[in-house]
Parts: structure tokens; sequence; C-alpha cells
């Protein structure tokens, strides 16, 4: 019974103590995260109320991203990530689209002295996609310009490692049609693993 109590005071210390010191260090260093999420254009969207809902014949998207130090609560980001939609090829005259999305966004930390550390970011992209008609891709080209904005939440779990959960706008709207619309603006729902150096 003591040794059980001891225990539980013990993990009671550590989560509260020793795992904040470890972590709050992490937002001062750089880092690389591995991202993975939903994006969900408004034009394309049959279930807007259904965040995890993926558009029709489209994939989660993946990507990386890359972090600066925090300097005075701001850092830049560094992302890049791909989404895709199949299946067009009875509404189209191209059986898949494929677009790219890199952007730059600066991340301003509201808390960094916590576990738990709230954050806004604001930022731009560049959007190059192709699309898929018979067995081959078109050439990779430059389709426009994104404007992102949104928040999230960093876990930091130890010293190198941490979670987090990202919710952001995108207002994308492409030089031409593209796939099945020009008009990509929609919500971006991201989770992402983060390594700090």
């Amino acid at each position: 019974m003591m040794y059980t109590r001891w225990w539980h005071i013990s993990l009671l210390f550590a989560i509260v103590w020793v795992l904040p010191a470890t972590a709050k260090s992490s937002h001062s260093r750089g880092g690389v995260a591995l991202l993975a999420g939903n994006w969900k254009p408004s034009d394309l969207d049959a279930q807007p109320s259904k965040p995890f809902a993926r558009i029709e014949g489209a994939n989660y998207f993946c990507g990386l991203a890359l972090l600066t130090p925090e300097l005075g609560g701001l850092a830049l980001q560094v992302s890049t990530w791909q989404w895709q939609q199949r299946g067009l090829a009875g509404r189209l005259n191209a059986d898949a689209v494929k677009l790219r999305h890199l952007a730059l966004d600066i991340k301003h930390q509201l808390i960094s002295t916590s576990i738990i550390c709230p954050y806004v970011t604001y930022g731009a992209g560049t959007i190059y996609g192709q699309t898929k008609a018979a067995a081959d891709y078109t050439k990779l080209r430059h389709l426009g310009y994104a404007i992102n904005f949104g928040a999230g939440v960093d876990f930091l779990l130890f010293q190198h490692w941490g979670i987090a959960g990202e919710y952001q706008y995108l207002y994308a709207d492409l030089k031409e049609k593209t796939g099945l619309t020009q008009k990509y603006s929609g919500p971006k729902l991201t989770f992402k693993l983060h390594f700090f150096f």
C-alpha cells in the first residue's frame, strides 16, 4: 500500500516538475516535423460539418516542415505537403489532380513555458500542380498563391520530441481551373510529429 502511494506521488512529481523542465527549452530550438492531415477545399466539400471526412476521391495529405529557433515568441516555419484527388475521369478530361503546397508561416507562441503551448500562425504559400490524363501526369507547373492563417497547440513530450494539432484556413484562388475547380480555399487540419534539435 505504501509502495503504491509512493509510486503515484513520484509519477505526479514527474508530470508536474520533471517533464516541463526537460521540455520547456524545446521552443528556443529549431526542429523538423512530419505532417499529416486533411485539406477540404470548400468548392469540393460535400460534408463541411465533418472536418475529418475527406473530399470524395482525395487522400489525406502528408509533408514535412522545418522550424527555426524562437526569438521573442516568434519563429518561422517552412512547410511543404502534397494533396491528391483521384477518380475524376467521369467529370473531367483528366483522371486525377495533384497539388503541392510550399508555405512560409510565422508561428507566434502564446505560451512557451509549459508542456502545452498554444500558438497562432499566419503566412503565405505557393501552389504547384499537375493533372493525370491516361497513364502519365502532366508537367508540374505553378498554379497560384495561398494565404494561410490559423491556430494550434504544441504538446511537448520529451526534450527532443513533441506532437501538435493545428487548424488553418487557406485562401487559394488559382490562375486556372485545375481538376474540378479553380477555387481551392478551405480549412486544413494538420497533425505533426516534431523533433527538436
